[in-house]
């Protein structure tokens, strides 16, 4: 009779645990895809490239989320759910990569917080540096990232010649935006002057309304 009480204690103990195990493994099961959908992976974003930029002035294409839409109040900038984009171009005739990649990293304003990291990478075959954020960046950056390409050719907007691309996005996505960068005409020669100014950038501007 003992034993059998024995048993019959022994057994709902063992079952006590199991259940606790359960309850603690759907936790962690609900947590892990509730992280997994708040960070995409690699792929995921990757298959999301299916829009086509083009811009005859930045001489590139590029691909982007679909679901993103061109921002009526700004030049060059598309965003939508879960991200960003925008172009712009800097002069930089008398600086190297390097230097412009740690003007942009390290502006006294901190936009990439106070110790981004700077990556050498090769973009259609151009010399690029990408800029990803510390983890002190400031929130109202929304992530953003920068990555800076060496033009083949320097071009030519609005009368004023510009040696790199500049392409912000947010840092989820600046990666494979980037690899989908080509330039559209790497034939194409500029005559550039000697006497360009070196910190000259061309940023898309906010639109006014009238």
């Amino acid at each position: 009779m003992c034993d059998a009480k024995f048993s019959f204690k022994y057994i709902l103990n063992y079952k006590k645990p199991v259940f606790w195990v359960i309850v603690a493994v759907f936790i962690a099961f609900c947590a892990a895809a509730v992280a997994f959908a708040a960070n995409p992976t690699k792929n995921d974003v990757n298959n999301e490239m299916n829009a086509e930029y083009i811009s005859e002035d930045y001489k590139i294409s590029l691909k982007y989320p679909v679901h993103w839409k061109s921002n009526p109040d700004y030049e060059e900038r598309f965003e939508g759910e879960g991200g960003f984009f925008q172009v712009g171009a800097i002069n930089g005739g008398n600086m190297s990569i390097d230097e412009i990649a740690k003007t942009e990293a390290f502006h006294k304003l901190n936009p990439y917080g106070s110790q981004p990291d700077i990556i050498n990478l090769t973009i259609d075959g151009q010399e690029a540096r990408l800029t990803l954020p510390s983890v002190d960046q400031p929130a109202e950056m929304h992530n953003q990232a920068a990555l800076i390409v060496k033009y083949p050719q320097a071009v030519i907007i609005r009368d004023t010649a510009y040696h790199y691309l500049i392409l912000w996005a947010d840092k989820a996505h600046i990666e494979p935006i980037g690899e989908t960068l080509i330039f559209l005409d790497k034939r194409l020669v500029n005559k550039i002057s000697s006497d360009s100014a070196s910190e000259d950038i061309h940023v898309p501007q906010k639109k006014i309304r009238l």
